[in-house]
């Protein structure tokens, strides 16, 4: 994880999302030279594919940070986002994440955390938060009242103190499992047939002993969350 900006410098071929991320998770070899890409956004959408209804009123990001980034750039793959409401601590810190959104076409608004009360509806929670922030009653009351799952990009230890308020409140919370799964299902596009765009040969069956491996429910086996 630390490396992802820093191996920039060392491989010249950035390809996929790269660019626009300036940040790299994944190194491939191909007929001796290298190259690099970027699978996160990948993972995210596929995430979010399954877990935003078609009929969405947005979705509400928590976190402005590189891996916020990765969200947003995975948001603007699924064609019925709708408005991005991000929130943070201080709306400055949201400022690169903020045009990063503008760029990919997605409608953008920030909130600060001691604003959260006025987000008046959300289809989807997305947490990139790290797994011990610890949130304040009353923020978590703003965001359990809109009555919307919980994406949390953390997986352990799990349930992270959010997703236990969610849980509490009778809402679905799912970790960042699935969103690893799928962009690792990239990675492994990337490594057999030197292309994160084309699937694998048996794909449906690499996807569900993947997902067997991590203890995920069979509805996360489906390669169409890919979009592609």
């Amino acid at each position: 994880m630390p490396l992802k900006t820093g191996i920039l410098g060392l491989v010249a071929d950035h390809r996929g999302d790269v660019g626009v991320l300036q940040a790299a998770n994944t190194a491939v070899q191909t007929d001796g030279q290298w190259w690099l890409t970027n699978t996160d956004p990948l993972g995210v959408a596929a995430m979010v594919r399954r877990l935003l209804p078609e009929s969405t009123s947005g979705v509400l990001l928590l976190g402005a940070g590189a891996t916020a980034k990765s969200v947003v750039w995975g948001l603007h793959r699924v064609s019925h986002t709708g408005h991005l409401t991000i929130v943070v601590r201080s709306a400055e810190r949201a400022a690169d994440t903020k045009e990063l959104a503008e760029h990919a076409g997605l409608p953008v608004t920030v909130v600060e955390f001691d604003a959260l009360g006025e987000v008046s509806d959300s289809s989807l929670v997305i947490s990139t938060l790290p797994s011990g922030t610890a949130l304040t009653d009353t923020a978590l009351a703003a965001l359990t009242r809109l009555g919307a799952p919980l994406m949390d990009v953390g997986y352990h230890p799990w349930p992270t103190p959010l997703a236990e308020a969610f849980q509490a409140n009778g809402l679905g919370a799912h970790s960042g499992l699935p969103m690893l799964v799928f962009q690792a299902l990239g990675q492994i596009r990337a490594f057999v047939g030197g292309d994160t765009r084309v699937p694998l040969p048996d794909e449906p069956g690499a996807l569900m002993a993947m997902a067997k491996a991590v203890g995920l429910d069979e509805v996360w086996a489906n390669p169409a969350l890919m979009g592609e």
